[in-house]
Formats: structure tokens, C-alpha cells, sequence
């Protein structure tokens, strides 16, 4: 996915090469290769949204470097996606989920463990939970902690 968007590869496009990423691999033909391929194809006309203006995207390696809320743009829709990240300080990703929305900021928190995710900032600001849930204990005590009981 970040191959197409340095490339500017639109998104219908990238769309497809997640779609047939099972015959990609089957050929043993190198995704980004052909991200680039396709991009060069595509000319640099590129990713456009509906107001014909290209997307910005950013990839941050490390916590420290992501900006703070404050200082992204509210004129722009923004999207945060925070991956894998259990394992570092949740700083950055709590002042997202609590004062993101001041900033046109919708965020996006994968995280193989939902009950180490921070209550209080992360998970009782979020609006939405998908679960993949592996036990039906998990479910459980999701749905214990989670549902109001009438």
C-alpha cells in the first residue's frame, strides 16, 4: 500500500493489486515492482480525490516522529493509522483518539490485543471496534465489559 501512494498509483488500481495479490504471488512477481510498473504505465497524472487534489500520505517508523494533533491541518481530511504499535508509549496515539476530531483526524488503531489498548483514551473514544475474535471467552468478556445489561 505505501508503494502506491509514493507512487501515486490510483487508488482503483491499488485496489486490484490487493485483489489479485494471491496470482501476484503464484507468478513470484514482486508487488512493488509492479506497483512501479503500473504507476509508469498510469503516467504521473496519478491519485486524485473528487477535488482533483492529490493525496498527501506519510509514513512515520518511529512514535516520536508522528506530528502531534495540533499540528495537522483541520482544512484537510486526515486519517491516522497506528499499526502495531502495543509495545511502544501511547502518547502520541491517545492525544489522537482524544483530540483528533479538532484536527479533521479519523484514526485507525490495529492491535492484535484489545484489552492492552489504553481504556480510557484510546478504546472509550473509539466509534467503532472490529474484532476478530479467537475465543468465546474473548467475546465474553468483551461483550461484559463493553454492554450495557437492562
Amino acid at each position: 500500500m505505501r508503494k502506491g501512494f509514493e507512487e501515486q498509483l490510483p487508488k482503483e488500481m491499488t485496489m486490484r493489486v490487493f485483489e489479485n495479490r494471491d496470482d501476484i504471488q503464484r507468478e513470484q512477481i514482486s508487488p512493488d515492482e509492479l506497483i512501479h510498473e503500473l504507476a509508469k504505465k498510469e503516467g504521473s497524472s496519478a491519485q486524485r480525490t473528487k477535488t482533483n487534489e492529490p493525496i498527501e500520505c506519510n509514513f512515520y517508523e518511529s512514535p516520536n516522529d508522528v506530528p502531534d494533533p495540533k499540528e495537522i491541518s483541520p482544512e484537510h481530511k486526515n486519517l491516522m493509522i497506528f499499526d502495531d504499535l502495543l509495545l511502544q508509549k501511547q502518547n502520541k496515539c491517545e492525544a489522537y483518539y482524544v483530540r483528533g476530531r479538532h484536527s479533521n483526524c479519523d484514526c485507525l488503531y490495529l492491535s492484535q490485543n484489545y484489552f492492552k489498548l489504553p481504556r480510557q483514551r484510546i478504546r472509550e473514544n473509539a466509534n467503532f471496534i472490529f474484532c476478530f475474535l479467537k475465543t468465546k471467552r474473548i467475546l465474553a468478556t468483551y461483550s461484559t465489559i463493553t454492554c450495557l445489561k437492562t
